[in-house]
């Protein structure tokens, strides 16, 4: 099935271990009091609240850090609700929230401050309800550290799960708010792998262990494993808590791509004082193209409280004295419990060798929006690309290099934050370890981006009049039409234009004009390149009694509007966004819709029977009409591969003021 979606726009009535890495979960940074008291920001697989990963997050800093979230929109008026999971295991810290609110121009409206959290055995929930200040179009939300009764120095917390949405709708704004997206990891080269040893039967017949970051099932890094032992060498993870007498999980990813070697599994169990007592074998697995996956299940021996796990290399047919594998997402959990009980199972947490310095993270924080330099700690390089237009010759770059590290530009110290330099062309900079004994050259080069040719106007509206009236975007033709009310004075209308990022527009938007006769309005990209539109304004005796062109900012579902999901479906990978409520407000690079918003529902889920049907509901607020009214919209169908044409229904029916609009209400009443 390919993928389709279902657009409807301009209705007038519509229907229905950080360790050596440096990582950080994205879309959130660290704001701290005192920069030289630095924390350890660390993705947590173990511990969580809600998906796979959670936030670590152990700080120094006593004048209360903030971890902030990337700004959001939000919709002034509108009830939310925000609420934020944290496990504190100790009283050496207390945790509350902050949710700020701006307006468009970024003037700072008001927050709202929780109450705090401390030490518990549990993961416990902050909450908050209000509604959001009048004027406010954005917001962000920031953890609060403060110093708990026990302080001593540092203290660490977990954080997850965080939501902030609005009205009936389920659609979490904050974006990573359960911290499960997270920016790879910088892995240095000759790292070791954490919480995993190595059990060789003939130790002279030595194995090369590296991370993989190209070739995964889970996560960022797998375990690339090359050994020359014959006699079934172990790999062997660090012992963890089980419960006798439990219904065990465990399942182990192996990319094994040719037959020269076959990988079992074992669980070892353990008494508390080490006495053995089981183990379970898993079947083999050996050469394939794709990932494969050893799964077990078993119940937990009774008297066991320990155990771990081990990866045994057999020798296969095509045995020739060395064979690589590749292995990722060792899991073990039991009952209904979806915490992983084995450390690093997905190995994604390395330590560096001692010596070489590398970059662990490079930016250039004073750039808006800010841009982070993608490290090579292979190649020793950085590469970033800034804005069209951006001066280089004096760039201040923001960086952490591994401990103890010093950076050099020739014979300059570079400060972090402080020092500038022009990058015009490649600058090479030098890095020392703490007793300035290992060097290592590193090139960094900045790029600009290529200057943008977009010049549309996207859209252009009468804001002024009332009702507002939008003008008909004629992209093909670059013509704009708008009706006004008959007896609208046309000499000194004012339009508001919304235009192409990087371009601008003359006359210029919010600018009194004449439409008597047609007027051209002229777009300029960012690469200087042009289009006119011609703009015809015309007077009507039609009387508008409603209309939405989905244009408002942010894009949102209207206020009034009513979504139900009624079929429950799962949309297909990369369609997330669809989850909640089936309909979502974009715009889309089809020529037909160019310069446009538009409600989207989606009809692609994983699913859904082959001749199975949507279900998926925009209801429209209850508008009162007269006789002769007439009904319209715009509609179409966008499909990948044009084989799966969609339909819709439009229904009709009698608002009523004690009935809430529901399906079964508009199947009952409705045309």
């Amino acid at each position: 099935m390919n993928s389709k979606t279902f657009t409807l726009t301009s209705l007038l009535i519509a229907f229905l271990g950080m360790n050596m890495m440096a990582q950080l979960p994205q879309n959130w940074t660290e704001s701290l009091y005192n920069e030289e008291l630095t924390s350890i920001i660390e993705l947590e697989t173990t511990i969580v609240s809600d998906g796979d990963n959670s936030l670590k997050y152990t700080f120094t800093d006593d004048g209360v850090p903030y971890f902030v979230c990337d700004t959001f929109a939000v919709t002034a008026g509108a009830t939310f609700n925000f609420d934020f999971d944290f496990y504190v295991p100790d009283d050496k810290s207390e945790i509350t929230t902050r949710i700020f609110f701006y307006e468009e121009d970024g003037t700072y409206i008001s927050r709202f401050t929780s109450s705090g959290v401390t030490d518990n055995p549990s993961w416990q929930t902050i909450t908050q309800s209000d509604v959001v200040p009048t004027g406010a179009t954005k917001a962000y939300v920031v953890i609060r550290m403060l110093t708990g009764s026990g302080w001593d120095g540092s203290a660490t917390f977990y954080a997850d799960n965080a939501s902030y949405t609005e009205g009936a709708s389920t659609t979490n704004m904050i974006v990573n708010g359960s911290f499960e997206a997270w920016d790879a990891p910088v892995i240095e080269d000759g790292s070791t792998v954490d919480n995993w040893v190595e059990s060789l039967y003939t130790p002279e017949l030595t194995s090369t262990i590296v991370h993989e970051q190209s070739i995964v099932s889970q996560g960022f890094t797998s375990l690339k494993y090359t050994f020359t032992d014959d006699g079934i060498p172990y790999f062997i993870c660090d012992t963890f808590a089980v419960t006798a007498d439990s219904t065990f999980h465990f399942d182990f990813d192996f990319y094994v791509p040719d037959d020269k070697s076959e990988m079992t599994t074992r669980i070892f169990f353990y008494e508390e004082d080490g006495t053995y007592i089981t183990r379970f074998t898993s079947s083999g697995v050996t050469d394939d193209p794709s990932w494969q996956t050893i799964t077990q299940s078993d119940v937990v021996p009774t008297g066991a409280t320990k155990a771990y796990v081990v990866i045994r290399m057999l020798t296969g047919a095509g045995w020739d004295g060395s064979a690589t594998f590749y292995a990722d997402n060792a899991r073990y959990t039991e009952g209904v419990s979806t915490t992983n009980r084995i450390v690093n199972g997905g190995f994604e947490n390395w330590t560096a060798p001692t010596g070489m310095p590398i970059f662990e993270d490079y930016s250039f924080e004073s750039l808006d929006p800010v841009v982070q330099g993608v490290i090579d700690a292979d190649n020793y390089t950085v590469d970033a690309t800034v804005p069209f237009g951006t001066d280089v010759t004096g760039l201040v770059a923001t960086f952490t290099v591994s401990e103890g590290g010093k950076v050099y530009v020739g014979s300059t110290m570079q400060e972090s934050g402080t020092t500038a330099n022009d990058f015009t062309s490649a600058v090479t900079y030098t890095l020392y370890d703490a007793d300035s004994t290992v060097s290592q050259d590193w090139t960094v080069t900045v790029s600009e981006e290529t200057a943008s040719d977009e010049k549309q106007i996207l859209s252009f509206v009468f804001a002024a009049l009332d009702p507002e009236v939008y003008g008909e975007i004629d992209e093909a033709a670059h013509t704009i039409s708008a009706a006004v009310p008959t007896g609208t004075a046309l000499t000194a209308l004012v339009p508001t234009i919304n235009i192409s990022q990087f371009a601008s527009v003359s006359p210029e938007s919010a600018v009194a004009q004449d439409f008597t006769n047609p007027v051209t309005y002229t777009v300029t990209a960012q690469d200087g390149s042009t289009q006119d539109y011609v703009v015809t304004v015309t007077e009507t005796d039609e009387v508008v009694l409603f209309q939405e062109f989905f244009e408002g900012v942010p894009r949102l579902i209207p206020e009034g509007f009513t979504l139900i999901e009624n079929d429950n479906y799962t949309p297909n990978p990369g369609d997330e966004r669809w989850a909640d409520s089936a309909w979502v407000i974009a715009n889309s690079s089809r020529p037909e819709w160019a310069g446009n918003n538009m409600a989207i529902a989606l009809s692609y889920y994983t699913d859904m029977p082959a001749e199975g049907r949507t279900d998926d509901w925009l209801i429209l607020p209850s508008v009162s009409i007269g006789a002769n009214s007439v009904l319209s919209w715009k509609a179409m169908s966008l499909t990948s591969s044009g084989n799966y044409p969609d339909d819709y229904r439009v229904i009709i029916a009698p608002s009523s003021e004690s009935s809430e609009p529901t399906v079964s209400y508009f199947e009952n009443f409705g045309e």
